[in-house]
């Protein structure tokens, strides 16, 4: 029984000594380091980024969008406070520049605020950029207030690629209204004798002053098709498309042409700050309005020619010169 004490306490004695010779200089070293650090010797990166850097005089802490968010969207915590150190990421500004362009240095101020606008990583935040307090989030918010907003597939719009959201355009829309039976079209006669069919076209302005709520983007559309050996099958094809607001007494007129064959032609607005006091409202004006349609007799065949109007008297002088008389 004597060794076996013997042998238990040398070795918790061998244990000791281990410990003691390991831990000690350990611990006197993070000392002399944390000593030395604090006393600005030594520099630690890991410990200087810890460590809130003070502020040049005249400056504030303004913090920054962490991740870049889309108009419409909810600012919340994760926009703002890092992960790892559970604080704002903040850049300091100089305080007179802060208050003339109103950038927002209170996280309270922008966590739950609708933005208005995009915003990108690493920039910060201003009261512009973030619509009235208590808007809803997602696309109603991107709606002025007094339109409606319209969705429709950019494939059918002419004009309507490379605008961006917020441009205001008119929207034109262009038939070919069909010949009934047993009745003729215009001839259309020109300088030169040269003959053409006139077709019957209408142009309609159907909005006035839209704005482009989100440009053409593309959405995985889903399409359902059934056959005797697979049964039913559900599989997605990318469509383009492009949401507009327009009044609400254009909505349905839009979408009366979108159902028809009617070609959309998308017409965009000058973006100048002077474009308002010269600006003029998109008419309808029938294409067809200034021509002259004259009948011309040969014996017993009759013809209706169409002319320009300010070509009337020439063209009705060729016209006389082949022995036809009107």
């Amino acid at each position: 029984m004597s060794n076996y004490r013997t042998t238990y306490k040398r070795s918790a004695g061998l244990w000791g000594r281990w410990l003691t010779i390991l831990v000690l200089p350990t611990g006197a070293a993070a000392a002399v380091t944390a000593g030395l650090w604090g006393a600005g010797y030594l520099r630690v990166p890991w410990l200087e980024s810890q460590r809130p850097r003070p502020l040049p005089p005249g400056h504030v802490a303004v913090p920054l969008c962490l991740r870049t968010a889309r108009a419409g969207t909810v600012i919340t915590r994760e926009h703002l406070y890092d992960p790892q150190t559970l604080q704002p990421r903040t850049v300091p500004l100089a305080a007179e520049l802060v208050a003339r362009r109103r950038v927002l240095v209170d996280p309270q101020e922008i966590v739950g605020r609708v933005l208005a606008r995009d915003k990108r990583e690493g920039y910060s935040f201003t009261e512009g950029d973030f619509h009235p307090p208590g808007t809803r989030a997602g696309l109603v918010s991107l709606i002025p207030p007094g339109k409606r907003s319209l969705t429709l597939e950019a494939a059918r719009i002419e004009g309507v690629f490379g605008l961006n959201a917020g441009d205001h355009v008119d929207l034109v829309a262009t038939v070919t209204l069909p010949t009934e039976r047993g009745q003729r079209s215009g001839t259309l006669v020109l300088l030169g004798g040269q003959r053409g069919a006139v077709p019957q076209i209408q142009v309609r302005v159907l909005a006035q002053d839209a704005v482009v709520v989100m440009p053409v983007t593309t959405r995985q559309k889903p399409v359902a098709s059934s056959s005797l050996t697979q049964g039913m099958r559900v599989r997605t094809i990318p469509v383009e498309e492009v949401v507009f607001a327009v009044s609400p007494d254009e909505v349905a007129g839009i979408a009366e042409a979108m159902a028809s064959e009617a070609r959309l032609t998308c017409v965009a607005r000058s973006g100048r700050p002077e474009a308002a006091d010269v600006e003029r409202e998109t008419t309808g004006k029938d294409p067809l309005a200034e021509l002259h349609t004259i009948e011309a007799i040969t014996g017993t065949e009759r013809e209706l020619l169409t002319f320009p109007g300010a070509q009337v008297q020439r063209a009705t002088h060729v016209a006389g010169g082949e022995g036809e008389r009107s």
